[in-house]
């Protein structure tokens, strides 16, 4: 028997690192044996406490207490085992695959199969698998982004992945967790999800638009961009190819600026371009104190141009 047991001690280890490795045969698997395993380890402890209370009980006195304590607490962990293996989502598996850099202090998103480029808003379509792949520009940077489940590092020279699904239409806010500096809390990102249906025009509509038509004031803001913006900033169709600051390619349809800070409105822009250091200390955009009021107008009009027309984002929600 003691031989027995002792044989046990070095099988069951080996046992359970092979019901827990992930191998090649898919998720579908790989939750399967993680279940497994989490039940067999479940019901195994439980026995032990039960057997240790009985033991215990036929002795009578205190001790009962002794055994009543680690079975309630062999309980609550095993079921939280369990539901965290319910919850295991496995990796792979998506169709859309959109990239994020973090840098001071704002989000880069790129999508690398639909050549689209914005800054501070991500947009998926609802019930679809999506792979989030991060990483840094300068220094490390973890998002989190609760109403998802989305956790994820950025970190400089390597790149990170996690997966997540949007199950209803609506904004989910995400936020830059890890201090970086004065701004740490102002490095936002807002996900939207968007019905499918809604979401292919949104596609079609970008990949259709080939940049900015300025008329009136929006002309002399062009002119403005040109000189004092393009150095830092990208527009499509223009000379406009800065990699400083955020692609402002597609303006006109986010809801946000300043990294899903701040509303897309005129008043907030006007104090922005005048002082952006004094809304957001730390960040790279330098203060235009020469501007006159006509000019920062002027660069408005323009911004409002920068973008496919008939795009509503602030239908599917509020700012959070």
């Amino acid at each position: 028997m003691r031989r027995a047991l002792a044989a046990s001690a070095f099988i069951a280890p080996a046992l359970a690192h092979e019901l827990t490795s992930f191998g090649e045969s898919g998720g579908q698997a790989n939750f399967a044996r993680l279940v497994a395993f989490t039940l067999a380890f479940l019901l195994v402890l439980l026995l032990t406490a039960f057997l240790g209370y009985r033991r215990t009980k036929s002795r009578g006195g205190g001790e009962v207490v002794w055994a009543i304590f680690p079975t309630v607490v062999v309980a609550v962990v095993g079921a939280m085992i369990l539901m965290a293996a319910l919850n295991f989502q496995p990796v792979g598996g998506a169709r859309l695959k959109v990239e994020i850099t973090g840098q001071r202090y704002w989000w880069a998103v790129r999508y690398p199969e639909r050549e689209i480029v914005t800054a501070g808003e991500l947009w998926v379509p609802v019930g679809e698998r999506v792979e989030l792949r991060a990483t840094s520009r300068d220094v490390f940077y973890s998002l989190s982004i609760p109403g998802l489940g989305v956790k994820i590092d950025a970190v400089p020279g390597q790149t990170t992945r996690a997966w997540f699904t949007a199950k209803k239409a609506g904004i989910y806010g995400g936020r830059e967790t890890e201090y970086v500096g004065p701004s740490t809390d102002k490095m936002r990102l807002r996900v939207f999800a968007i019905p499918q249906g809604d979401y292919q025009r949104l596609v079609t509509a970008i990949q259709n638009y080939a940049g900015p038509q300025p008329e009136g004031s929006a002309q002399r803001g062009e002119a403005l961009f040109l000189a004092r913006c393009a150095g830092c900033h990208t527009v499509r169709g223009t000379p406009a190819r800065g990699a400083t600051g955020p692609d402002l390619s597609l303006f006109r349809i986010r809801t946000t600026f300043g990294s899903g800070v701040w509303p897309n409105r005129e008043d907030f822009l006007a104090t922005w371009i005048a002082n952006a250091p004094g809304m957001k200390p730390g960040v790279h955009m330098p203060a235009f104190p020469d501007l006159s009021p006509e000019d920062i107008q002027g660069l408005i009009a323009y911004l409002k141009t920068l973008g496919p027309t008939g795009v509503d984002l602030s239908r599917y929600g509020r700012l959070p």
